[in-house]
């Protein structure tokens, strides 16, 4: 049967390869190069020539590598260096479609001598480019790292966008090449931004899925797929049938590495319908494979068995492809050393005889695929026959343990009731009275134990409040004792004076000044006093409504111009106009006016004093800033506690100015009052800033 199999190819491929083939034949008997030659246009001339050169080479058909020659050789003697140039581009290039790297490389050697001379950067860089290419090829990566950062060097002195973008995506092929996945991501990343700017569709494209692949490689599965997917929707809107393929092909390729097997299968697929043509088979080999691992790992192993003969036919294809092309090659090699008829019979027949080794080893390599078929056939009978038999153990045990489960279950039942029958009538009164006892013990003790809870909770809050009560009443009747009793005294004393004495106008205005200061600090200490009363009042209620800051700081302002002015302080008011609070237009000027009244008191001579608000969610943070002495921790403590009734002794201000020590206190309860909060930052020697927070919405 084999040596059946054996005569019929080879049979196939003598038909295939007739002796015709094996004729002399060189540049001057081809017809197409000989009609190319008689054009009179130089430039065009060779440009025909290079095209004719570049699709043998690229077809691999005989005489290519002469003609290529030639084609240079036509340029050379044209001595024009801009065709020279492309002329070595254009082999060169065919060379490396090829994979003749080592071909390739003497004629991008030779364009890059021709544009280091003349002024045609982008045909520079191209050389650059495609020689970095050739040494990835070679694997040589020093070399192809140089020639690529001359290439970028080139597109950043032209600003060319572009190029400096396929540039960077070669970089991340020289560095995922030699296994550096982080740098190659990078370098794609970069090579994106550019294309952004003004890059084109196709190298778009291209940079995501190098990007996706290197990420694939780095084992970022979830970031490959990001690229990939981003690729796919602008393939979409081309609508290119070759990246279509690509990019279905990438993303099998990842979803398999990533075991979901139903995904790879349908991206698989997908390749598959947008790929066409013999020049598809060296693919469709790799998906057939890819199909053929999946369906054996799933177990469909008639699926499997079904790619695996679709496998067998394209390597036979293929296998007849390569045997062509070899063929093909030798002839071309050897047409100018074959004599005569004799010889070349000689050649047919030796090359017979090795074409006949080459098909014993392929045959044998074919028998090892059909065993391995038979195998997988004899492994899924085999699964089969075993599940089937696992199948009926698991059933009879099944049965067997449900039986004796049962068994239990019934004698565990009956011992059951036997021992409920029992113990029930003996041990259900007993347990009735228990309960009972023992719910009326543990009510007893929870609502004793709760009430006397709430009973030294109250009691040791309405002690701390008495206690801060007693020290505000204390303090109370210490500036009513003492400060009621001074302006009382100064009025009497200045009386005196004025019956007794004969005084001088410049005399009586001063002393006019003092009684005055003494009024007003008696007037401000009594209004404290009585707002204070009335903010402890049981049921008191600010009233709150919308109301604007702006106008009550000017308000305020107006009211201690005169103060400020003797002290050649400066006040700004930054509120916006806009502003509004949430507050009791009265509490709220109360407020402010014994903060601006403190500024004003512990703020040196020609000091300044701003007033600000800023919205923060729902509420309005009012603030108080001066230049003035700041006050001491114990003091700021106590101020920023919960507490809104203290103790607190008043202290004197830069101009010996007097005080109750109520003014702090009060706007603390105000501020709480509608809802509301205070809060004081200060450095001694650098001022204070005082913070009072409004609602500016209805709560």
């Amino acid at each position: 049967m084999y040596r059946l199999l054996i005569s019929a190819l080879l049979g196939v491929l003598l038909n295939l390869f007739p002796t015709h083939l094996f004729a002399q034949k060189n540049a001057a008997t081809d017809s197409i190069y000989v009609a190319l030659q008689k054009i009179q246009v130089d430039s065009i001339r060779i440009k025909k020539t290079n095209e004719y050169a570049y699709n043998l080479l690229v077809t691999k058909k005989p005489l290519r590598n002469e003609i290529a020659n030639l084609a240079i050789k036509n340029a050379l003697q044209y001595n024009n260096q801009h065709l020279l140039g492309l002329s070595y581009l254009t082999i060169g290039y065919a060379y490396i479609l090829i994979g003749e790297y080592s071909n390739a490389y003497p004629y991008y050697m030779q364009a890059l001598a021709v544009y280091q001379k003349i002024n045609e950067p982008k045909n520079l860089w191209r050389a650059h480019l495609d020689l970095t290419w050739i040494q990835i090829q070679l694997k040589a990566y020093d070399n192809a790292n140089q020639l690529i950062q001359t290439a970028i060097a080139i597109t950043k002195k032209e600003n060319l966008i572009p190029e400096q973008a396929i540039s960077y995506n070669y970089v991340g092929i020289l560095n995922d090449s030699q296994g550096k996945y982080e740098l190659a991501i990078e370098s794609y990343k970069l090579a994106l931004s550019l294309n952004e700017k003004k890059g084109l569709e196709g190298n778009q494209i291209s940079t995501l899925m190098n990007l996706g692949i290197s990420q694939r490689r780095a084992k970022k599965f979830k970031d490959a797929l990001v690229s990939f997917e981003k690729s796919k929707i602008i393939v979409d809107k081309g609508n290119s049938a070759y990246y279509k393929q690509s990019i279905y092909q990438n993303l099998a390729e990842l979803t398999f590495e990533m075991k979901e097997y139903d995904k790879a299968e349908a991206y698989i697929l997908q390749a598959l319908a947008n790929s066409s043509g013999n020049n598809e088979r060296v693919l469709k080999r790799g998906l057939f494979s890819n199909l053929y691992s999946i369906y054996k790992i799933k177990g469909e192993y008639q699926k499997a068995l079904a790619y695996s003969d679709s496998l067998f036919r394209i390597d036979q294809s293929l296998y007849e492809k390569e045997k062509v092309a070899e063929i093909l090659n030798l002839q071309a090699k050897y047409d100018t050393k074959l004599k005569d008829e004799k010889i070349a019979n000689q050649y047919v027949l030796n090359l017979q005889q090795q074409q006949q080794l080459l098909l014993n080893k392929k045959l044998l390599q074919l028998t090892l695929q059909q065993k391995e078929n038979s195998e997988l056939l004899f492994t899924k009978r085999k699964n089969e026959l075993e599940n089937q038999k696992k199948l009926q153990t698991a059933a009879m045990q099944k049965d067997r343990l449900q039986a004796k489960l049962d068994k239990q279950t019934s004698e565990q039942q009956i011992f059951t009731q036997k021992q409920e029958i029992a113990t029930k009538n003996r041990m259900q009164i007993f347990f009735a009275l228990l309960a009972v006892m023992a719910i009326g013990i543990a009510i007893f003790i929870f609502y004793n134990q709760r009430k006397t809870r709430n009973l030294n909770a109250l009691i040791t809050l309405q002690k701390k409040d008495l206690e801060q009560v007693n020290a505000v009443k204390d303090r109370i009747f210490s500036i009513i004792g003492h400060d009621m009793r001074a302006p009382v005294n100064t009025l009497t004393s200045f009386n005196y004076l004025l019956e007794d004495h004969d005084l001088s106008s410049d005399k009586i205005r001063v002393y006019a000044e003092k009684i005055s200061q003494t009024l007003n600090h008696t007037s401000v200490m009594m209004e404290n006093l009585l707002n204070w009363s009335r903010s402890q009042l049981q049921g008191y209620q600010p009233q709150l409504k919308m109301q604007h800051l702006k106008p009550i700081a000017d308000q305020v302002i107006n009211t201690l111009a005169v103060q400020a002015a003797k002290k050649g302080i400066y006040i700004t008011n930054t509120i916006d106009t806009d502003m509004q609070v949430f507050a009791d237009g009265d509490m709220t000027e109360l407020i402010m006016r014994n903060l601006v009244a403190n500024a004003i008191k512990f703020t040196p001579n020609k000091g300044t004093i701003n007033l600000s608000a800023l919205q923060d969610n729902k509420h309005i943070n009012f603030k108080i800033s001066d230049s003035g002495i700041g006050m001491p921790t114990e003091i700021l403590a106590q101020l920023n506690s919960d507490e809104t009734t203290y103790h607190q002794t008043s202290r004197p201000g830069t101009n010996k100015e007097t005080g109750t020590g109520l003014g702090l206190m009060l706007c603390k309860t105000f501020a709480n009052l509608m809802g509301g909060k205070l809060k004081v930052a200060s450095e001694t020697g650098k001022g204070t800033e005082v913070e009072v927070s409004l609602l500016s919405v209805a709560a």
